[in-house]
């Protein structure tokens, strides 16, 4: 048992930095959408 809860342990420490990686490019790509749609508005004004 205490073998299976250390691997899972050493999993979660792992999977944290993924999760970040994806927030940070999800963060990007909105501030490209946010300009993308500026740019159109101004485009249509």
């Amino acid at each position: 048992m205490k073998n299976t809860k250390s691997g899972l342990n050493k999993n979660k420490k792992n999977e944290i930095p993924l999760v970040r990686i994806l927030t940070t490019k999800e963060i990007e790509s909105l501030r490209q959408n946010k300009r993308d749609a500026y740019a159109q508005m101004m485009k249509m004004n």
